[in-house]
């Protein structure tokens, strides 16, 4: 049995009958949703609980009184709640626009060829959809792919189709390269947004190897049946929130013996450092909250 379900509250519940709210309680923990779910009480009703997200006595007691209201229905409240596909592929690709940019770009100093929105640079992945799609526009324009100053004029002319294709263009690159879908299906928004960081920044075998490395299996970098059976039992008695600080700790020894090994890597740290802690607390998240 999970171990939530030792949790004192959820077997009172439990006592009393009611393994519906039980099993959507514990749901709510795993998920971290309860501070949510305490600020819909105070909002709606006007409880006044403190917003910690522990599920104690008086956040019961004021869940009881609130289901006892017609118009409050906490299967809706968790539908509301819960990660859709589409809204991991929003929040995914929000969070690298904001730390890749969504603008092609071309530094003439520290670059021989453009970079195209989300961080894709087209010397690396020349054959990669995206970059001839870019290519392409470059060419119907007029426009030189050499020449700094002319991804400056192509992001002026790009249309809101254009750039909608664009951004599918790229996630499509991304699945394909660096990210494993069956992975996004497992996790919730918060460590897959962080297993997307890391296997953005690190590579597709990366991004496994923080997973494998917290639920205590081979990190090797393989995503195999083993893994996910692992995966799917560490969830069963530990909170995505568990996973994901595993996962950036991980990441953040990764990156120390990385910098003793290669002392040159030391300038990247800083940039490192901020992406495990935009991921670390949801920070990210909470800023997009409305996602």
């Amino acid at each position: 049995m999970n171990v939530l379900y030792k949790n004192k509250y959820i077997k009172y519940v439990l006592e009393l009958g009611n393994e519906k709210l039980a099993n959507q309680l514990v749901y709510m923990i795993k998920r971290d949703l309860i501070d949510d779910l305490q600020h819909y009480l105070n909002t709606k009703y006007g409880f006044g609980l403190v917003e910690d997200g522990i599920l104690g006595i008086r956040t019961l007691e004021a869940i009881d009184t609130a289901l006892r209201d017609d118009e409050y229905n906490i299967d809706a409240f968790i539908m509301a709640k819960a990660p859709k596909p589409e809204n991991k592929k929003t929040i995914l690709l929000n969070f690298l626009a904001e730390v890749e940019g969504t603008i092609i770009h071309f530094n003439a100093k520290t670059e021989t060829s453009y970079t195209t929105p989300y961080g894709i640079y087209r010397k690396a992945f020349p054959h990669a959809t995206i970059c001839k799609y870019v290519d392409r526009l470059y060419e119907e324009n007029g426009l030189n792919r050499n020449i700094p100053s002319h991804a400056r004029k192509l992001n002026r002319l790009l249309t809101n189709e254009q750039k909608e294709t664009i951004k599918e263009l790229a996630w499509d690159f991304y699945k394909r390269n660096f990210i494993d879908e069956r992975l996004i299906g497992i996790l919730d928004s918060l460590t897959s947004l962080s297993y997307f960081s890391i296997a953005v920044n690190g590579g597709k075998g990366r991004g496994i190897k923080s997973i494998q490395s917290p639920i205590g299996t081979s990190v090797d970098g393989k995503l195999g049946p083993k893994t996910i059976k692992k995966l799917r039992a560490y969830l069963t008695s530990h909170t995505f929130k568990d996973l994901n600080m595993g996962m950036l700790e991980y990441m953040y020894f990764f990156y120390q013996r990385l910098i003793r090994r290669k002392p040159k890597f030391r300038i990247y740290r800083i940039g490192w450092y901020n992406r495990l802690l935009k991921t670390s607390c949801g920070l990210f998240q909470k800023k997009h909250r409305s996602l």
